[in-house]
């Protein structure tokens, strides 16, 4: 069928040429789609791996395809686009909710197709009119029973066979860092100074901005349907004696059909810290997952420990703090108890104090020290009933107070479902930059393009904050 439509005003025409009932496979190869100036692609019941595949093809011949379908349940309608880092299969992937109410077995009902169909429309006209939408490339998604239309910023999958992900298993060990610099080769930047457990009210005007362009880098994240964040928050944790945040984010082996998330829970001794942490670990996750199913047997992932951090430095610090967790047990070196009374004022000392606050049998009775790994703190410590609890650090009273915190968050209800990961935060180092916490010759492999959505990140940051990333460490390049 092939019919006309003009611009009176510019003498613009387009021809509109439909294939319906023609075989998907074989789409890319049709003769109108050779010079087509926009190709739409319509299905009801499309695989989402064929309908990436004929989107993949003509977007390598530079013609713009946009897609209006179905990601399981949902309708969703993916802007004419020439280039793009994601594709079909992506945004396919990347749903990590199940759509409100049972829509199983229910044929695409008129209303969700019409609100798509129209967005396509809207989007296809703007192409060809030279019209710059303000939401250009984003992509839309319907409910198929509830009045639910929202708008997405999709990203690439890190799981998506499509796109080149085994390149951050051949990553190279990240530089050194040295003086002020975060070891990238970038200038100095405020995240790579050290965070406070605690915000003061004195803080200087640099370490707020830090933290206004942190919750700016997790909010452009976020994204209740796509993730990768689905949510940040409180929830209904409790805040005492420790704040806690959650972090959920979408499972990178489910998908529209089969729909997955995880909740990593963190405590630390404030709130802020307490959010900036959970995202931390959560993306420490993630990347564990994300290297579990995309490399190789022979790369072996389970080798590894994950850092992830505001600053190259501050990613280096917590995975060789990973490491050193759950490193085998090792003959201390030094006692230390509770006898040896902390400063007044300190992390130490609060945390002492909270813990005895928690009852007689919670009273620290004595702990000891080891080095598991180079330049790493184990502080093992146990309590007058028999518990014991383990923290770490690259300080003698870091790692204590690090012991101490999973001490009384272990006796503290967590409000923990039973699929939750729970973490204490890692407490600051008594040092002004990450950088002064680094260990010599440390072979780290930067492996932020695992996790691809934080890779706009990189400069500007993610939603104007700040940058996020990802290192890999194994064990024995820790303790050589």
């Amino acid at each position: 069928m092939e019919q006309s439509a003009q611009v009176p005003d510019s003498g613009h025409r387009w021809r509109l040429h439909s294939t319906d009932g023609g075989p998907l496979e074989g789409l890319g190869d049709h003769p109108v789609c050779a010079d087509a100036d926009a190709v739409l692609l319509a299905c009801d019941d499309a695989a989402p791996a064929a309908l990436g595949q004929v989107q993949r093809l003509l977007r390598s011949r530079g013609i713009p395809v946009g897609v209006l379908g179905r990601c399981g349940p949902f309708t969703t309608a993916v802007p004419p686009m020439a280039e793009a880092a994601w594709c079909w299969e992506c945004v396919y992937r990347s749903i990590g909710v199940p759509a409100n109410g049972d829509a199983a077995g229910l044929a695409l009902s008129a209303a969700p197709a019409t609100v798509g169909a129209l967005r396509l429309a809207q989007q296809v006209f703007a192409l060809l009119a030279d019209v710059r939408m303000p939401d250009a490339e984003s992509v839309t998604t319907v409910e198929p029973l509830a009045p639910v239309v929202r708008h997405h910023t999709v990203h690439r999958h890190p799981c998506c066979p499509h796109h080149g992900h085994e390149v951050a298993a051949t990553a190279q060990p990240a530089p050194a860092a040295s003086g002020d610099e975060d070891g990238s080769g970038e200038a100095a930047v405020p995240e790579t100074a050290v965070r406070p457990d605690i915000p003061m009210p004195e803080d200087p005007p640099e370490r707020v901005a830090v933290s206004d362009r942190i919750v700016a880098a997790a909010a452009g994240l976020t994204d209740s349907l796509t993730g990768p964040l689905l949510a940040l928050g409180e929830d209904d944790l409790s805040q005492l004696p420790l704040s806690a945040s959650s972090c959920r984010v979408v499972h990178p082996a489910g998908d529209a059909d089969r729909p997955a998330a995880l909740r990593v829970i963190c405590r630390a001794l404030s709130p802020r810290e307490a959010r900036n942490q959970a995202v931390l670990f959560a993306m420490e996750r993630l990347a564990t997952q994300v290297a579990e199913l995309n490399w190789s047997a022979e790369r072996n992932a389970a080798r590894y420990r994950f850092g992830a951090g505001w600053s190259l430095a501050e990613a280096r610090f917590r995975a060789r703090l990973h490491v050193a967790l759950d490193a085998p047990a090792g003959r201390p070196h030094e006692a230390a108890g509770p006898e040896e009374r902390p400063a007044d004022g300190t992390v130490l000392a609060f945390l002492a104090q909270t813990l005895a606050g928690l009852g007689a049998g919670a009273r620290w009775r004595a702990g000891e020290l080891e080095k598991p790994a180079h330049g790493a703190i184990r502080a093992r410590i146990t309590t007058a009933d028999g518990a014991t609890a383990t923290g770490v650090g690259t300080h003698r009273d870091q790692a204590l107070a690090h012991a101490l915190a999973r001490a009384v968050a272990a006796r503290t209800p967590s409000g923990a479902g039973p699929q939750d990961l729970e973490h204490v935060a890692f407490l600051a180092p008594p040092v002004r930059t990450w950088a002064q916490t680094e260990a010599a010759g440390l072979a780290a492999h930067e492996v932020t393009e695992l996790l691809p959505f934080l890779r706009p990140a990189r400069g500007g940051g993610s939603g104007g904050g700040a940058t996020l990333r990802v290192v890999a460490l194994a064990p024995e390049e820790v303790s050589r």
